[in-house]
């Protein structure tokens, strides 16, 4: 199982509720096709504009993601980004996707329960549905961790950006939305 911990995410600078896909399809996009050494310049001025902020406390964040299906039967995803000591190479600003097995469903039941709230952003693209909440409570961020895993990385091991799923692996094509939350370039 790899380890994980909270990070200090980049989200855009909306309202609670608004809908967060212009945001993901048109600026994040830009940002996107930017030539790597152009991205930090492009993310600063973005900051510098109020488009995005970068959190002040380290948080897990939790990610659903739903496709309703020609029948109307629905599919979901639940994971959260982390940092995790996955041995791949990510992008900070395209999370790893890796799977948590999750041996106990702990996890899994832990999301769950957080997944009731309100979420920070949803967004709509056909027939998915993405929805974002920020877990920055230490308390929750404990909980979420589970006992068996350390409470923070050895300095020495990489940190990767990461999109976790507990349990088994989603039953349906992931489409994830990039620019829910993502790091600094």
């Amino acid at each position: 199982m790899p380890l994980f911990e909270p990070f200090c995410g980049v989200r855009p600078c909306l309202p609670s509720g608004e809908d967060v896909l212009p945001f993901c399809e048109n600026t994040m996009a830009d940002l996107l096709r930017a030539p790597k050494e152009e991205r930090r310049t492009q993310y600063e001025t973005m900051m510098q504009k109020g488009l995005c902020a970068k959190d002040p406390q380290p948080a897990f964040y939790l990610y659903e993601e739903k496709l309703t299906l020609d029948d109307g039967a629905e599919k979901r995803a639940l994971g959260f980004f982390a940092l995790s000591t996955a041995s791949v190479m990510a992008d900070p600003l395209r999370p790893a996707i890796l799977l948590d097995r999750d041996p106990t469903g702990q996890t899994r039941a832990r999301l769950q329960a957080l997944s009731r709230g309100c979420p920070r952003y949803e967004a709509h693209r056909g027939n998915r549905r993405y929805r974002l909440w920020l877990i920055d409570d230490l308390v929750m961020q404990a909980a979420l961790r589970g006992e068996e895993v350390a409470c923070v990385l050895p300095p020495a091991w990489p940190r990767v950006f990461s999109l976790i799923f507990p349990g088994e692996k989603p039953d349906f094509p992931l489409c994830p939305l990039t620019g829910l939350v993502f790091m600094a370039p």
